[in-house]
C-alpha cells in the first residue's frame, strides 16, 4: 500500500469518527476552505514538532545537536539551591544561543573545542550575571551564583475602629522601624484616610509598625509581612481626669478658699473648699478653669487660665492669691420684703460675661470680696428662696458697700420648671446635669448649684423668671439640648430633653489561680453609687457578657462557692464598644487581711510601667485579700512611697 492509499484509508477513519461525534456541520464548513483532513494532519505534527522542542531544547538539554566538546552551566542560588527556567543567552562567535534552565539548574551546551563564549543568565527576581571563557577541548562547567535583586516592596495599612469601620476622620500617626538595627526605617506617617501606603526597604528585615490616635489604645509590634496589613484600634475607655488644686499665699496653704470649676463655656461643674490649700476633683476629660474666691477677703480673687484635663492624668494647678487688694467690696443680701439678712445666698462678680470672684453670705447676710480688677461688673444674688437679683456696678480703686434686696418666691412672680430626660428609648436618664441658658442672650442662668436629674430623669426648677430660656442636659459623653420655650409664671412649664447614649458591652472573663475558668460564678453589676443594675453566671468557659447604657461607672461583685469574692475597679462605660474585663478568683482565704502591690499604672486603666519618668502621674494598684468571716464596710492601709 502506498503512501496515497494510506492517506486516503486514514481519511476515511477520519470521516467515521466525525459522523459519531455528530460534528458534520462544523467540518462540512472547514472542508470548504481547506481539507479538515489535512488541516487535523498539519496541526498534530506542529504540536508534535513543539513537544520535541519543549524536552530537547526548552530543558536546557542543548541548543544543537552533540556536535563538538559539552559546556554545562549551572546554576545556583546564594544558598546553593539550584535555579530553575533560568534565561541563559550565549554568545558563540557571532552567534547567539538560547537556553533554560532544567529542574537541576543545569542548561548544556556543545561547541568546538577552544572556542571563546560569553555567557548572561538571567531570571526575574536574580541579579544578571555574565562569564566570559575560553571552552578547552575537554570541555567544562561553568557555576554561576545568582544573587537575590532585592526591591523595595510596597505595604498597604488599613486602619479599622472595634466595629469594623474604616478610621476615616481620624488623625492616626504610624511609626517605624526595621529588625536590622543598620537599615533607615521608613519616616513616620501620618493620615486620616484610614489607611497609609509604606515602602519597605531593601535591607530592613523585619518591617515593625507602631499606630498611634487620640483616644485610641497604642498598638504595637506590628509586623508588616503582607501586602496588606489590617490594624484594629481598641477605643481607650472614658477615664476621669483629676484636677489637684493648691491656693497659697505668702508661702502658706490657704483654708476657706472656695475653689469653682467651670468647664470652658462657663458650666459651673463643681466647687469646694479648701483644706490646708488643697482641693482634689475627679472630672470628665475637657478644658476648665478655676475661680478662686477667699470667703474671709484677706486676698484677692483670682481666675485661672483654661487648661486641659486629660484621662487618667493628674492637672496640677499652683495658685498664688495676692494680699494687696486694688478693691475691697462688701455686700450685704437682704428680704425686700422684711429687710432680714438672707444667709447662704451666692453672691456673683461678673465682668465682661465671665466670672471673677463668687462666695456665700454668712449668717449676717453678708459677704465681702478683695479685688485686684477694676472696671464694670454685674453683681449677682442667687437663693433658692429668692428670685435673684442682679445690677450693674463700677468699681476703682478702694471700698464699696452694695446692698442687694431679693424677692420672696411665689406663683405670681416665678415660674416653675419641670425637665425630663431621657434616652433614645424614652427611659428617663438619672444624673444628668440641667444647665438653662438664656435664648436671648445664650447666658447660662444663674444656679446656686449644679443640678442633676433624679431616678426619674426630672429636674425642679424654681424662682424662673419669665422670659425665653432653652434647657441643656449633660452625661457622660452625651448632650441633649430642648427647643426654646417662653416660662410663663403661676403654672408648672414642662421641658424634655433627649440625650442619644447608645449602649456599652460588658465581656467578662473569670478564672482561678491556676488559669482554669471558673464555670457558675454569679456576677452582679452595680453602678456607681452601688445600684444592682443585674446579675449574670459565668458559662463552661468562665465568660459572661452584660449589655446596658453607656451613661455610667460600673463595678462587679463576682463571687462562687469555695472562692473569696472579688470586687473590680470602677470602670466608665463608652458607647458601641466592648469593654473586657478579667477576673481571677483566689481560694477562699483564711488568716490575716493581705495587701498585695501589683505596680504603678498609667492612669486607673491603663498599661504597667516599668520605668516612672519626672513630671508624670501614675497610679498605685493594689489587690486587698479578706478572709472570709471578717466584717467590716471600710478596709483601709497605709502605703509610703
Amino acid at each position: 500500500m502506498g503512501i496515497k492509499e494510506i492517506y486516503y484509508a486514514l481519511e476515511d477513519k477520519w470521516y467515521e469518527i466525525i459522523e459519531k461525534l455528530h460534528l458534520e456541520g462544523i467540518v462540512d464548513k472547514i472542508d470548504r476552505v481547506v481539507p479538515s483532513f489535512a488541516l487535523f494532519c498539519i496541526i498534530a505534527a506542529l504540536l508534535i514538532l513543539g513537544s520535541v522542542y519543549f524536552v530537547f531544547v526548552g530543558k536546557g538539554v542543548g541548543v544543537e545537536a552533540k556536535k563538538g566538546v559539552e559546556v554545562k552551566i549551572r546554576l545556583l542560588d546564594q544558598d546553593g539551591n539550584p535555579v530553575e527556567n533560568a534565561k541563559i543567552f550565549v554568545k558563540v562567535g557571532k552567534k547567539y544561543k538560547s537556553l533554560t534552565t532544567n529542574a537541576k539548574g543545569i542548561a548544556l551546551l556543545y561547541v568546538e573545542p577552544n572556542t571563546k563564549i560569553h555567557i548572561r543568565a538571567s531570571k526575574k527576581g536574580f541579579k544578571e550575571k555574565t562569564k566570559s571563557l575560553t571552552v578547552g577541548k575537554e570541555g567544562t562547567e561553568v557555576k554561576l551564583v545568582m544573587e537575590v535583586k532585592l526591591v523595595k516592596k510596597k505595604k498597604l495599612i488599613l486602619l479599622f475602629s472595634k466595629d469594623g469601620s474604616l478610621l476615616q476622620g481620624k488623625e492616626v500617626t504610624i511609626s517605624f522601624s526595621c529588625s536590622n538595627p543598620a537599615a533607615k526605617a521608613p519616616e513616620s506617617i501620618t493620615t486620616t484616610e484610614g489607611y497609609a501606603r509604606v515602602e519597605e526597604p531593601i535591607n530592613c528585615g523585619k518591617l515593625i509598625a507602631k499606630v498611634v490616635a487620640d483616644n485610641f489604645n497604642t498598638a504595637e509590634s506590628i509586623e508588616l509581612k503582607e501586602k496588606k496589613t489590617k490594624v484594629v484600634l481598641e477605643e481607650k475607655r472614658a477615664e476621669p481626669g483629676i484636677v489637684s488644686v493648691y491656693i497659697y499665699a505668702e508661702n502658706q496653704p490657704l483654708n476657706d478658699v472656695l475653689v469653682q470649676l467651670f468647664s470652658e463655656d462657663g458650666v459651673l461643674y463643681k466647687q469646694e473648699t479648701t483644706q490646708f490649700g488643697k482641693v482634689e476633683i475627679s472630672v470628665t476629660p475637657g478644658r476648665y478653669f478655676i475661680v478662686a474666691t477667699d470667703t474671709t477677703a484677706r486676698y484677692n480673687a483670682k481666675k485661672s487660665d483654661v487648661f486641659e484635663v486629660k484621662a487618667g492624668m493628674t492637672t496640677r494647678l499652683n495658685i498664688e492669691l495676692e494680699k494687696e487688694p486694688v478693691v475691697k467690696l462688701k455686700v450685704h443680701v437682704k428680704d425686700k420684703e422684711d429687710g432680714k439678712a438672707i444667709e447662704n445666698a451666692l453672691v456673683m462678680l461678673i465682668q465682661e460675661g465671665s466670672l471673677v470672684a463668687s462666695s456665700y453670705t454668712n449668717a449676717d447676710g453678708n459677704v465681702t470680696f478683695s479685688l485686684a480688677v477694676l472696671g464694670d461688673f454685674v453683681l449677682r444674688a442667687v437663693h433658692d428662696e429668692y428670685l435673684y437679683e442682679e445690677k450693674e456696678i463700677n468699681l476703682q480703686k478702694g471700698s464699696y458697700e452694695e446692698t442687694m434686696q431679693l424677692e420672696k418666691l411665689t406663683p405670681e412672680n416665678s415660674g416653675r420648671v419641670v425637665v425630663k430626660v431621657v434616652d433614645e428609648d424614652d427611659m428617663p436618664v438619672e444624673d444628668a446635669k440641667v444647665v438653662i441658658y438664656d435664648a436671648n442672650t445664650d447666658w447660662i442662668y444663674p444656679m446656686k448649684e449644679p443640678m442633676y436629674s433624679d431616678a426619674n430623669g426630672e429636674v425642679h426648677f424654681k424662682g424662673i423668671k419669665e422670659g425665653k430660656y432653652y434647657f441643656v442636659a449633660f452625661k457622660a459623653h452625651a448632650k441633649g439640648e430642648s427647643e426654646v420655650k417662653r416660662i410663663k409664671l403661676r403654672e408648672i412649664n414642662k421641658v424634655e430633653i433627649k440625650l442619644t447614649i447608645g449602649s456599652a458591652k460588658i465581656e467578662i472573663n473569670v478564672r482561678d489561680e491556676e488559669n482554669k475558668a471558673i464555670n457558675g460564678a454569679e456576677i452582679r453589676i452595680l453602678s456607681e453609687k452601688g445600684k444592682e443594675l443585674g446579675k449574670i453566671t459565668t458559662d463552661e468557659y468562665g465568660k459572661a457578657e452584660f449589655e446596658t447604657k453607656a451613661d455610667k461607672r460600673i463595678y462587679l461583685e463576682i463571687s462562687k462557692e469555695g472562692f473569696s469574692k472579688y470586687t473590680t475597679v470602677l470602670y466608665d462605660l463608652y458607647p458601641n464598644t466592648i469593654s473586657n474585663i478579667d477576673a481571677m478568683l483566689s481560694r477562699e482565704i483564711l488568716g490575716k487581711i493581705k495587701v498585695e502591690y501589683l505596680g504603678l499604672y498609667e492612669g486607673v486603666y491603663g498599661s504597667k510601667v516599668e520605668k516612672v519618668e519626672a513630671g508624670n502621674t501614675y497610679f498605685a494598684r493594689f489587690r486587698v485579700y479578706v478572709p472570709k468571716g471578717v466584717k467590716a464596710e471600710k478596709i483601709g492601709f497605709y502605703a509610703r512611697a
